[in-house]
């Protein structure tokens, strides 16, 4: 994100931060401390998922299996990382859903009519979510 859209993004939030840039700079600093620790937990969690499929997998995990589609969740996970956690709404999205995710996960899991329904909604937003990164590469 560039430095005038992050300070930007900012004081629509904070808007007294405008006036102090002392502040400014330790919000942005306590943002980015946070989003670097949200990373890590995912990573974290990922890394888990990965060598052990158990109840705290995510949803397309969950649905996809962990190896069976390493494409799919390969294209979620990047677009998690280079667009939705570079911005204040997407990185609430994302804690939102790894606070939210795991029981529902769990869920989809033990049962083959709902992880073959699950793939067949995620997997047209997959094919979205491929053509926006492909032209966000572009740029």
């Amino acid at each position: 994100m560039s430095n005038s859209t992050e300070r930007w993004d900012i004081y629509k939030r904070k808007p007294w931060l405008a006036w102090d840039d002392d502040a400014y700079e330790e919000e942005r600093l306590k943002e980015e401390r946070e989003r670097s620790k949200l990373l890590a937990d995912i990573r974290e969690r990922e890394k888990k998922n990965y060598e052990s499929f158990h109840s705290n997998c995510f949803i397309a995990t969950a649905a996809y299996g962990t190896r069976s589609s390493l494409d799919e969740l390969n294209t979620l996970y990047k677009f998690r990382d280079t667009v939705l956690l570079k911005t204040s709404l997407g990185y609430k999205f994302v804690k939102s859903y790894y606070n939210l995710s795991p029981p529902i996960a769990n869920y989809i899991s033990k049962r083959h009519f709902l992880r073959m329904l699950t793939r067949i909604i995620l997997t047209p937003l997959v094919w979205v979510i491929e053509g926006l990164m492909s032209a966000y590469e572009k740029k």
